[in-house]
């Protein structure tokens, strides 16, 4: 199973169980010249899981990764096997968690964690039919100075991102929005988007670009929704972007890859991503 691999600051981070079944941040270098097991999130140990009633059966739940992010010193993680679903971060490199924030609720959750300035944001709410699909929730903002935590923008509950002082979200995967977090204002960017055939995956944004993911391709849109380029080559993952480049994972069985744009060099006819086989 391929796992997912987080960029910040010139590493790059994937989290994996040890074998002493504790959930692990790893740390590989972005050039691929090292990689270190550097830190325990807590105690991943597989039990049995429950039916309807509450009784044990003999199904032991399957290992997966725990939600997580990475900022300001801090990594922010999610352990999905606590209910009601609980927010807690360790300084990166320590052994101490914290809890910040706790999604009240019998079907709880917390995803789609995002950062920004002096914000964590992230997507919270209660789930409302039995098939796990529909959720009562929506944006949330964790101010990283002050510890308070509050709901941005109910009912956004598909992919988003944040830049500067704008939320963009998606609804119904037909429709891209632009919310101002300052005037609460919100306006539409791009419609109609299945038009095309894609399916949408995922949205990112920065203060120049728009990065619009679909079906392992990366197209690059300026931020009134214009197509500037697009990126032919198949990712497996988007990792993220910084102020000089933007990042995606080109790994498969054989070999691990990061693909890396400079933004000095997204232009029309900017078609492929530079690798960096680690």
């Amino acid at each position: 199973m391929r796992l997912p691999v987080f960029y910040n600051d010139g590493n790059l981070y994937t989290v994996a169980r040890d074998a002493e079944n504790y959930a692990c941040l790893y740390r590989i270098a972005a050039d691929g010249t090292a990689r270190e097991k550097y830190m325990r999130l807590f105690r991943a140990d597989l039990s049995p899981s429950e039916n309807a009633s509450g009784e044990e059966t003999n199904v032991v739940e399957e290992w997966s990764e725990p939600y997580i992010c990475i900022h300001r010193g801090y990594v922010y993680y999610i352990d999905n096997r606590e209910n009601p679903v609980k927010l807690r971060r360790m300084k990166l490199g320590g052994s101490e968690a914290e809890m910040v924030w706790e999604m009240q609720g019998e079907r709880s959750n917390i995803y789609r964690m995002r950062a920004y300035g002096d914000y964590l944001f992230f997507q919270a709410g209660n789930f409302t039919d039995e098939d796990y699909l529909e959720i009562d929730g929506g944006i949330f903002a964790y101010n990283v100075e002050t510890g308070r935590t509050q709901m941005v923008k109910k009912d956004a509950i598909s992919c988003y991102s944040v830049a500067g002082s704008d939320l963009y979200y998606m609804e119904n995967n037909e429709t891209l929005h632009r919310y101002s977090l300052e005037s609460q204002k919100d306006a539409v960017v791009m419609e109609n988007l299945s038009d095309d055939g894609n399916a949408w995956t995922d949205v990112f944004a920065d203060e120049q670009y728009i990065y619009r993911v679909t079906d392992g391709k990366t197209a690059v849109y300026d931020l009134e929704g214009e197509l500037v380029c697009s990126l032919d080559d198949e990712i497996m993952d988007f990792y993220g972007f910084d102020s000089s480049g933007v990042y995606a994972d080109f790994s498969n069985s054989n070999y691990s890859a990061l693909g890396v744009v400079e933004k000095e060099e997204i232009a029309p006819e900017t078609e492929s991503w530079k690798m960096i086989v680690y």
